[in-house]
């Protein structure tokens, strides 16, 4: 898993003029299934292996932790999640994500 801070913008309220500007530090996670707590070998990042459905669940755990983390630290943050793993990057439990 990768994580990246990306940079400061400043934002300013469009709705009112007199609210300070504001910085908002932006973040990239990029995750692919190899390296990812738990996944020990190709029948977990195999989609037709038999754990790979574990492996789903134990990558966006990993995810969720490194989310947490940053807003814990920076709760203003936009955070960017990628999966990275496959050609079509679908492996992460969009309903389990932070």
């Amino acid at each position: 898993m990768i994580l990246l801070k990306l940079d400061q913008t400043c934002h300013k309220s469009r709705l009112d003029p007199f609210i300070e500007d504001k910085i908002m530090n932006k973040y990239l996670i990029s995750a692919d299934i190899e390296g990812i707590t738990g996944v020990v070998g190709k029948i977990f990042a195999n989609e037709n292996g038999s754990h790979y459905q574990f492996a789903r669940r134990y990558m966006v755990s990993d995810i969720n932790a490194v989310v947490q983390g940053i807003v814990n630290i920076d709760p203003d943050a936009e955070i960017v999640v990628r999966d990275a793993h496959g050609a079509k990057a679908a492996n992460i439990d969009l309903e389990r994500l932070h």
